[in-house]
């Protein structure tokens, strides 16, 4: 079994790889509102991108919750 540096190690890695996760979607949902205010208000291809803005956001919900969990997990490691 390891020890609690191995798992304050281990959940350090976990929360910096969450963090470059969550920055890689937030650059995704900057390309997709990008390409959205290069369209026509009444451009149907708005409304794809727009879905694909939700699911991007949705996973990044996710990713926060998660990375909470770990910085408290951190946080009760002494």
């Amino acid at each position: 079994m390891g020890t609690q540096r191995d798992r304050l190690t281990d959940l350090e890695s976990d929360i910096r790889a969450t963090g470059e996760d969550l920055v890689d979607d937030a650059l995704e949902v900057v390309r997709i509102e990008k390409a959205k205010v290069a369209l026509r208000p009444d451009d149907p291809a708005r409304t794809a991108l727009a879905e694909e803005a939700e699911v991007v956001a949705a996973r990044m919900a996710h990713k926060t919750k998660v990375e909470k969990q770990l910085v408290d997990e951190a946080r009760t490691i002494e």
